[in-house]
């Protein structure tokens, strides 16, 4: 088990789906702050979790947004019964993602189900389709639970209650992810300082996404996911507690490091193994705004890999059963186009993107180097959809 006290960079995170802002939260106008992703564009992203996800429920839907999403329906199912249950929810399970550091990683289609610890008795509903919708792309991407946390719900939604609060007042919500004392709802500077104040251990406080679909988990989880820097603390294996506040143009996860269970030796990819309806396409809004791969953007949609102790010597991309390798931008710890302020994001992932990808073509990734476990070899497939995200 690995400590989550691991050090890695605070900054909240802020992503817009028509403009996504790192260390800041989301506005569908474009504005931003943390992590934030907005709910005016269509969002680039399928966050599907591949066939074999729960049966009924609402909340795992296609996003809600003004914008459109492609997804795999077969992952659209959600749990519902873990609403304000005791029992667990079990999700579909990827197997060899999180076991091997050679071959291929991601979802295998049949390793069974992960049970996750259900949500705390009485917690929000729709902090309850938030957990629901992220751990069913965690779980089929191999990257574990995230445990939904109470303190973390409360620090969440106490600041989207400020923004509420102070919506008119642009001296009390220039800064997306701060808050200021003299304002109304004021709980805490920053994010570390209102998970802190909500109850939540502070060796552990971490960061923050946050966008302006306005208490749509269904639509604001995806959108999270869909980016380069909102997806690092969303779908980290090492990273598992979470809390989701939302109301009127406002969504914000806040994320704490928590202890995970995941092997430090694991290995995690996404897309993942066999992953179908990946977007072909990537706007690249994102504050702080992406480094442009050598295309420009729209690009490519991301690929990173999750795993601790990670020096990559070789990346490829290349179409299925082609040869020729594609042209993409690499960026991960040491990379110059990641600022200062930023590379701790990168301590255990690394991410390549170029150009638009093909309609219905399956891609081939293989990453060599190193990493906690010893050598690393992946190599795995995914397919992209049949059409084009809006705004790509």
């Amino acid at each position: 088990m690995r400590a989550a006290t691991t050090m890695k960079h605070a900054m909240p995170l802020c992503a817009f789906v028509a403009a996504v802002s790192f260390g800041c939260s989301s506005a569908g106008d474009g504005t931003g702050g943390g992590f934030n992703s907005s709910g005016t564009g269509g969002s680039s992203g399928n966050a599907s979790a591949g066939s074999g996800a729960g049966s009924g429920g609402a909340g795992a839907g296609g996003s809600s947004g003004t914008g459109t999403r492609e997804r795999d329906a077969s992952a659209e199912a959600s749990t519902g019964s873990a609403v304000g249950g005791s029992s667990g929810t079990s999700l579909p399970s990827s197997g060899s993602a999180s076991g091997s550091s050679s071959g291929s990683s991601g979802r295998s289609g049949d390793a069974g189900s992960i049970t996750c610890p259900a949500p705390p008795t009485g917690a929000p509903a729709n902090a309850v389709q938030a957990w629901t919708v992220l751990n069913q792309t965690r779980v089929a991407a191999g990257a574990g639970c995230m445990n939904l946390v109470t303190a973390l719900d409360t620090s969440a939604q106490a600041h989207c209650n400020y923004k509420v609060a102070n919506s008119s007042n642009a001296t009390c919500i220039a800064d997306p992810h701060g808050e200021v004392m003299t304002c109304t709802g004021f709980t805490g500077a920053n994010v570390q300082a209102r998970e802190v104040a909500a109850g939540y251990p502070q060796a552990l406080a971490y960061t923050e996404v946050a966008t302006t679909f306005g208490n749509n988990p269904t639509a604001a989880v995806p959108s999270w996911i869909d980016t380069v820097f909102h997806r690092i603390p969303m779908l980290d294996p090492w990273t598992v507690d979470m809390g989701y506040g939302g109301a009127a143009a406002c969504d914000v996860i806040d994320v704490g490091r928590g202890m995970s269970a995941v092997a430090a030796t694991a290995v995690v990819v996404y897309p993942y193994d066999g992953q179908t309806n990946v977007p072909p396409a990537w706007s690249g809004s994102e504050g702080p705004a992406p480094p442009a791969p050598p295309s420009g953007f729209p690009s490519s949609y991301p690929i990173n890999i999750y795993a601790q102790g990670l020096t990559v010597t070789q990346h490829v991309l290349t179409k299925d059963g082609d040869t020729t390798p594609i042209t993409h931008l690499w960026l991960d710890a040491n990379s110059s186009q990641i600022s200062a302020g930023l590379k701790g994001y990168f301590v255990d992932t690394a991410f390549l993107y170029g150009a638009p990808f093909a309609l219905s073509t399956k891609y081939r990734v293989k990453i060599v180097g190193t990493h906690t476990g010893g050598a690393l070899n992946m190599e795995w497939t995914f397919t992209t959809g049949a059409t084009r995200p809006f705004g790509t």
